[in-house]
């Protein structure tokens, strides 16, 4: 299963040794370095900042936020693990464990967009901007990652996907992934099954060139769907929810003229955004069975009961 640029690390006794000591560990060892796999030079940037965004005042904050938020994630990662050389960074399998720590501490970095960029949840109390990041942070994680897998391995034929900055997950090496249970087999089939549809989603989002723009307009549009849940902001959510729609629409017909432009529009909030609830709902089924039956399964996003009650 491991790709053949890192079958010789990923072989090696030392690499061995830290499997079995790791295999001995509770689910949420400390975090470390997993063994790298390539270099890839524009992972150093992994988001350049489409310039005709700016012309949209709404959307462009709302990308600034997303990139702010972007730039934090990779901040806190690195002053964890300070052997990443920000010029040089070089690609890196991640384990469950890390994948469930590093999720963890981006729900903070979520807030502080919340809070800076996506009005009104400044002006919310702290109940109910607990409830609005509760229902916001898996489905934003999600379409995240499908967006910085396209931009890093935009190749529809690569098994590889972004889990976060430096860090990847491979369809064709998920032994990597599951390495530290004790019968990594038994969560094999489930891991398997989840990377697959996850790339499945990432060519979606590349079919339809996805890209700053529709980042920026579908977060605001699952923040509105989360802030439902909070009485007495309907209007002012529906304002800038209004001008996201406006500007990407301009944006379309600009671009791609009336006709298209129309299509394009309902494609993205029909098809990309029916999609990724598709991989949300698929995915929450999958977590809860694997919580039920597999007895020493961890999940942060089932920990923390991030996602709806249906």
């Amino acid at each position: 299963m491991c790709r053949e640029d890192v079958k010789e690390t990923v072989n090696s006794p030392s690499s061995s040794k830290e499997n079995h000591i790791e295999n001995n560990q509770s689910p949420n060892p400390v975090i470390h370095s997993p063994v790298p796999i390539h270099s890839k030079p524009n992972f150093v940037s992994p988001i350049i900042v489409d310039t005709s965004i700016q012309q949209y005042p709404t959307l462009s904050r709302l990308f600034n936020g997303i990139k702010n938020f972007l730039d934090a994630q990779k901040s806190v990662l690195v002053a964890q693990n300070p052997e990443i050389l920000l010029e040089n960074a070089k690609f890196r399998l991640i384990k469950k464990s890390e994948f469930d720590q590093f999720e963890k501490f981006t729900i903070p970095l979520m807030n502080s967009m919340l809070n800076e960029f996506f009005e009104p949840f400044l002006s919310l109390n702290q109940e109910e901007k607990m409830l609005i990041l509760r229902i916001f942070a898996i489905k934003f994680a999600i379409m995240i990652k499908m967006y910085q897998t396209i931009k890093t391995f935009p190749d529809i034929q690569d098994t590889r996907g972004v889990a976060h900055y430096c860090y990847i997950t491979d369809m064709k090496n998920i032994d990597a992934f599951v390495c530290e249970y004790e019968n990594p087999e038994q969560h094999f089939k489930l891991t398997d099954a989840i990377l697959k549809r996850a790339r499945e989603l990432a060519n979606k989002f590349l079919a339809y060139n996805f890209g700053d723009i529709e980042c920026a307009a579908l977060s605001y549009i699952i923040f509105s769907i989360a802030s439902e849940k909070v009485p007495n902001i309907e209007s002012q959510v529906e304002r800038i929810k209004n001008m996201v729609f406006k500007e990407i629409h301009g944006y379309y017909v600009t671009n791609f003229g009336a006709e298209q432009g129309g299509i394009k529009f309902c494609q993205l909030f029909h098809n990309i955004f029916h999609e990724i609830m598709i991989f949300y709902n698929k995915l929450h089924e999958d977590l809860t069975v694997a919580t039920v039956f597999l007895e020493d399964f961890f999940d942060t996003w089932m920990d923390m009961n991030a996602f709806e009650d249906k």
